[in-house]
Formats: structure tokens, sequence, C-alpha cells
């Protein structure tokens, strides 16, 4: 019989709530699917195959104390807020299908009265005369037995934190990973985060029970603490959030720089090979 568990994660840390989508993908079974929904106190996510020095801006958030967090899937880098609320779904092979849990947030959106649309990309934008605003970005991390995806839905978000801690794009950084694609973006009009909360659960467990048993389940901070523990050591580890950076060169008009993993192995600066890269360093490598 296939099972569905619905989960509320009560959790705002960002790298609880990771390390927990982590291990239920990792422990998901035969004919299972699981969907998540939870909110995260300020950060920034990037793509497993993205630059965190070309995608934000990295001196912003370590002045303002706001965490990076490299993902599991792919996708671009967004902004995690408490008035952006978080969706995973994950199921058991053949089970998972890309488009589903997109069409099942966009169904729920329209029902709350938002003028929503997803595109090819799995993206969900909000039409609002002539202009479109996107609202909701996705991002997918398949196994040969298991599928994931998951995405933010912008309620109530920090629009002009979100701005600046993704504003980075340095002209000297050359990169071989994935850039993300901008877009406009914005909140929903006139709705609470916790009505959007319950109706995209609600719309989730309709469908799921068509495809077999629902069960309910919350999770709270201290919960699973043995079963976290080295999805927490992996996902707060500098090797991951940063040193698993492709490589990249930096260079402008003085000097150049080699960097893999994180760590600068070839300059013209003699003196910073072997160092982590830091925008810090590159700003003045031979003081």
């Amino acid at each position: 019989m296939f099972t569905t568990t619905l989960w509320r994660l009560t959790s705002h840390d960002p790298l609880h709530n990771l390390a927990f989508e982590r291990y239920l993908f990792d422990s998901l079974g035969q004919k299972e699917a699981a969907v998540l929904m939870w909110r995260n106190s300020p950060a920034v996510m990037i793509g497993r195959a993205q630059n965190p020095w070309y995608e934000a801006n990295t001196e912003f958030l370590r002045s303002h104390h706001i965490p990076l967090f490299r993902r599991i899937s792919g996708g671009g880098t967004v902004y995690h807020d408490l008035g952006n609320l978080n969706f995973t779904f994950m199921a058991s092979k053949p089970y998972f299908s890309r488009d589903l849990p997109i069409t099942i947030v966009r169904d729920a959106l329209q029902s709350l009265g938002c003028d929503v649309y997803a595109d090819p990309r799995r993206s969900l934008f909000l039409q609002q005369g002539d202009s479109a605003f996107k609202i909701t970005g996705s991002a997918i991390r398949e196994t040969l037995a298991h599928g994931l995806l998951h995405g933010t839905i912008l309620v109530d978000a920090d629009l002009a934190m979100l701005h600046e801690t993704l504003r980075a794009h340095d002209p000297h950084v050359h990169v071989n990973g994935i850039p993300s694609v901008p877009s406009f973006v914005t909140n929903l009009p006139n709705v609470a985060i916790d009505a959007v909360q319950a109706t995209v659960h609600k719309h989730f467990a309709a469908h799921m029970k068509r495809e077999g048993v629902v069960m309910y389940r919350t999770a709270h901070a201290d919960d699973y603490a043995d079963q976290l523990r080295p999805h927490l050591h992996t996902q707060r580890s500098w090797e991951w959030n940063y040193g698993r950076t492709p490589h990249f060169r930096y260079r402008d008009d003085t000097f150049s720089a080699d960097v893999r993993h994180g760590i600068i192995t070839d300059s013209s600066v003699a003196s910073i090979v072997g160092k982590r890269y830091t925008p810090r360093l590159m700003a003045d490598p031979r003081r």
C-alpha cells in the first residue's frame, strides 16, 4: 500500500530543517511519499552546483550573521525568512512526479484567490495586471530510487533583504557552476502565511489520499537527534557549503587566481595560494 506522511516542522532553524529533509530523503522506503512544510529564520540557500561568491553577497551575510547553506538539489539561489513558506514533496519511484507538487501548490493558491500560473521551469508567477512576478521557485534532486522537489512561496518576505543578500555577480568571478536565472519577485497580496500553509497542506492531503494512506506528523527541533547528527555535521560544514563549489577563476586588472573546492590553488600573487577564497582577500591580496 502506498503511504504518504505529511510533516509539519516547528523549528525555524534552517540547519535543522535541511538536515531533517536530508534524513527523510535518505530513509524513504518503497511505496512511500513525504510532504514537508516549514519556515526558516533568515538564510540563503544555494543550489548543489552553484558558486556562493557569485550568487550571494557573502560579505553582507557575514556582517549580518545570516548563514549560507548548500542544498542537495540543483536549482538557483534563494533567500529564506519567516515570511517565506517552504514545501518539499519526495516519493519513491515510479511514484515521484516533478510536476505534481507544483500543480498542487498552484491549485491551492488559486483557491485562495491568487492569480498564479506555472511556467515550464516549475516556477509559479503571480499575475498583476499586465505584469507577472515570481512567487515560487523550485529545485529537484533525484536518485535511482527516489525523487525530491522542494520550493518556496513568498508570502510576506522581506524583499529588500532578499535583494541585498542576493546582490552579488562579481564581474571578476568567472564561474563553471550553474548560475541562477533572475526574475522579478513579489509577495502574495492580502493573504496570511498561516492560511497559505493550511491550504497547501489540505490540497496535498486531498490528492495523496487518492493514492493510499495519509499520515500526519509533527517534528520539533529536538526530535530525531541521533538520526540527524551526521546530516547536521555535513550541512554546517565549510567543506560542504563552500568547498563543494566547482572550479572557478578570479581575474581583475592586477592579478588572477584559480580556485578549486574553495581553496586558491594558483595565483599571480603567490602568498595567497593555499588559502580559502574570500572577497576580502581578493580586495587586498598583497596585505
